[in-house]
């Protein structure tokens, strides 16, 4: 039987870009949500063409979500940017079709 021969060294995880880029799509949905329900409470639901922008929001968030969640997979890294930033698109590609629904339904 063959000895094996054990390495102790700390393996290292990196952090990755991936994280911070995903969140940062995330804080772009997230205001453009933000401005958009206050413009619709300003006009009074008259958004108009504006009201498109959600769904610029709605694929910012399904973006940033798959990136992070793609970068969680990876074993080599870590960061609980990566953690944060997933949720945070999640909650916001939720809450973008949400509305998208709400917008739907007939008064």
């Amino acid at each position: 039987m063959a000895r094996q021969v054990y390495n102790f060294s700390k393996i290292r995880k990196e952090k990755t870009k991936a994280g911070s880029d995903a969140l940062i799509m995330g804080i772009v949905a997230l205001i453009i949500i933000a401005a958009l329900i206050i413009y619709a409470i300003i006009t009074k639901g008259n958004v108009g063409a504006a009201g498109l922008l959600i769904y610029v929001a709605m694929m910012l968030s399904a973006v940033g979500a798959v990136i992070a969640y793609r970068s969680l997979r990876n074993p080599n890294y870590y960061g609980r940017l990566l953690k944060v930033s997933l949720m945070m698109n999640a909650v916001c590609f939720l809450l973008t079709i949400a509305i998208t629904f709400y917008g739907l339904m007939p008064d």
